[in-house]
């Protein structure tokens, strides 16, 4: 009975997954900036290839160092990704979401898998203003 229950949770962690994240409301007409922990529990490299947050798809992928825009974020096999601290960020473009009116927005995250098939991801994110203690997960 062990062995099932054992086999059953490390099963369960063989997908890719948001652990914990949320936004930061951003100043009038600056682009929002997506913070996010995702691991890929899987035995393959994924990449992140699509992000939209409440009907927005105008969401940017970036390298950080040089700062420049990215068709993909690509994840190894058991890899976390801490975004923006592991060198990568998120940006969304401030319209149409109206930002000072909202406290939560619905995040879709579009992973890519080696064989080419989607894996569409949804998280909830808690807006923060920038002055909200940001060091807990939700």
């Amino acid at each position: 009975m062990a062995f099932v229950a054992l086999l059953t949770a490390c099963s369960a962690s063989r997908t890719v997954s948001i652990e914990d994240g949320w936004i930061e409301r951003p100043s009038d007409g600056a682009p929002a900036e997506l913070h996010l922990r995702i691991r890929n529990g899987l035995e393959q490299s994924v990449r992140l290839v699509g992000v939209s947050v409440a009907g927005s798809e105008n969401a940017r992928l970036m390298s950080t160092a040089p700062e420049q825009r990215l068709p993909a974020i690509t994840l190894s096999a058991g890899q976390s990704l801490r975004i923006p601290e592991d060198g990568y960020r998120i940006l969304i473009d401030a319209a149409p979401v109206q930002w000072a009116q909202v406290e939560s927005v619905n995040l879709q995250l579009a992973v890519e898998q080696s064989d080419g098939q989607l894996l569409t991801l949804s998280y909830d994110l808690h807006v923060h203003d920038h002055d909200e203690d940001h060091h807990h997960d939700h």
